[in-house]
């Protein structure tokens, strides 16, 4: 210490002192500390008990770490615990109030304020946060950051407000984030997702997005009721084809992109719901592109339209082939469980007055036809001959109406042994 104020408060029978420049040593550590503030009771000094009713500390700027370690000797609660594993550089200037009861012990109303500038956190194994600067409040119920920049991977990302409030034994983790021209690769995307998780093979993405979310974490940092919703606006996004649909898409490319998409995601209690649209790039142009997707426990709901204007499309076993410059919509609705068997409500592919349409599809793990209600189809093939033809399941039988020169092939291309001895 250097010099000491007192200061007499008659009114309130107490002491106040003040000291400026103070350095507090703690096995051979240094924290500098730019003022300390303290109340000593009157009445508890002349009855020669513990006389400190509080104490409020400022400090100079500190390494994070030296000071987290300290105030764990004052008050081992949890949260300091958590933060000084993850935390693993950065400084702060902080204002601390502890208060005392008659024994001397720490009461839970202490107050912990400050600002932290540019910190480095190691909270994944693979890849960490950097230049992390935020403002907080702490206190014995909640923690609260606001203006939280942080840099990951040379991504700047936003958030405005985090708050995490103890509720008995875990705590209730809130806030908001937001990116702005977030830019990840292959390799940095692999270390946020395992491959497998993902079934996609991404080669690059590029978003803006919106999120507010909540969950509780246990001292076992585990994780339960995560709650998410985003807006998201994907400029683009890259995946790799690994389908072999030349068959369909005459000019498909290696890769598929995906521009402009505006998405709605929700997730909650492993309910996940996507909504979105925007532009695709499967051929050499581009074309439109909607969709929803809903997952709920084990099963996955899906509804898709597909819109091809300027590029081409085929069905070899159909003779068919979009007209150069028409308009072609594909529809999509279905589900996949978790058993794996996909099924569609309907596909339908509707061109000026051509129609084809499946209704009640039902396909295994191999994609084999298991089941088929319904066919409605309605052309002409390339060779200019009419296509009329209705299928309709009843019970275990097939009802064949209309006329097709390319009956007996579509036939064949759709349904197994079984139903074709069915049908025969």
């Amino acid at each position: 210490l250097n010099d000491v104020s007192a200061t007499l408060d008659p009114f309130n029978l107490r002491i106040n002192l003040k000291t400026i420049g103070t350095d507090l040593i703690y096995k051979n550590k240094i924290i500098g500390i730019k003022t300390i503030k303290s109340k000593i009771s009157i009445k508890s000094l002349l009855n020669k008990k513990f006389s400190f009713t509080e104490i409020s500390i400022s400090t100079k700027s500190l390494i994070i770490k030296d000071l987290i370690a300290f105030i764990r000797l004052l008050n081992n609660d949890p949260k300091f615990f958590i933060a000084e594993k993850i935390i693993k550089k950065g400084y702060v200037v902080a204002d601390l109030k502890l208060g005392f009861d008659e024994s001397g012990n720490i009461i839970k109303n202490y107050e912990f304020n400050g600002l932290v500038k540019d910190g480095k956190i190691n909270f994944f194994k693979k890849f960490s946060l950097n230049k992390i600067d935020f403002v907080f409040q702490i206190n014995e119920n909640i923690l609260s950051f606001n203006d939280i920049k942080i840099s990951l991977n040379d991504n700047n990302i936003l958030i405005p407000e985090l708050a995490a409030s103890k509720r008995e034994n875990e705590y209730l983790i809130s806030g908001n984030l937001n990116t702005n021209n977030t830019r990840f690769v292959k390799n940095e995307i692999n270390n946020f997702f395992d491959k497998d998780f993902l079934k996609l093979d991404i080669q690059e993405i590029l978003f803006n997005s919106k999120n507010n979310f909540k969950f509780k974490i246990n001292k076992n940092f585990k994780i339960k009721n995560l709650d998410i919703k985003s807006d998201i606006v994907l400029d683009n996004l890259k995946l790799k084809n690994s389908y072999k649909l030349e068959n369909f898409f005459p000019q498909i490319e290696k890769n598929f992109i995906f521009k402009n998409q505006k998405l709605k995601l929700e997730y909650k209690k492993d309910n996940l719901s996507i909504v979105g649209s925007g532009e695709a790039l499967f051929q050499k142009k581009i074309d439109e592109i909607d969709y929803e997707i809903y997952k709920k426990k084990n099963e996955v709901k899906f509804r898709t339209k597909f819109k091809i204007s300027k590029n081409p499309f085929k069905i070899d076993f159909l003779n068919f082939e979009k007209d150069k410059n028409s308009n072609l919509e594909f529809n999509f609705v279905g589900k996949k469980n978790i058993n794996g068997n996909l099924s569609f409500n309907e596909i339908s592919l509707k061109e000026k007055n051509k129609i084809i349409s499946f209704k009640k599809l039902i396909l295994s793990k191999k994609n084999k036809i298991e089941d088929l209600g319904y066919i409605d189809i309605n052309y002409k093939d390339n060779d200019g001959l009419k296509n009329n033809l209705k299928l309709t399941k009843k019970d275990d039988n097939y009802l064949v109406s209309g006329n097709s020169f390319n009956i007996n092939k579509i036939i064949d291309d759709l349904l197994d042994s079984e139903k074709n001895k069915k049908l025969s």
